[in-house]
C-alpha cells in the first residue's frame, strides 16, 4: 500500500490519506504481495492523522489474495460481511 500511496500522491488531484475526514477501512488479503502487512500498517495509521478521522480499520482475510472480493467463497463472503459491519455496525 505504501508504494500505491505514493504513486497515487503524484497523480494530479493528489492524494494525502492523512487528510481523510471520514472513516476508513482497509481489507486486504491474507496472502497479497502487493499490499504486504507492513505497509498496510504504517497506511492505516497515517490516514486521516492529520484530519482527525484516523486510524483506518484494517480486516485481513485469511487465505485471500489481492482481490478477496471477487475469490471464492468464503472469502468473497468474508469480505462483503466486512464491509457491511463496517458500513452498518
Amino acid at each position: 500500500m505504501g508504494l500505491v500511496a505514493e504513486s497515487l500522491r503524484e497523480m494530479p488531484t493528489g492524494y494525502d490519506p492523512t487528510l481523510a475526514r471520514v472513516p476508513g477501512l482497509i481489507i486486504r488479503g491474507e496472502f497479497d504481495q502487493n499490499a504486504p502487512a507492513s505497509d498496510t500498517q504504517v497506511l492505516a495509521a497515517a490516514y486521516g492523522s492529520n484530519a482527525g478521522a484516523g486510524p483506518a480499520t484494517i480486516v485481513t482475510i485469511p487465505g485471500a489474495l489481492m482481490l478477496p472480493r471477487i475469490e471464492a467463497a468464503p472469502r468473497n463472503t468474508q469480505y462483503w460481511d466486512a464491509l457491511i459491519r463496517f458500513i452498518d455496525p
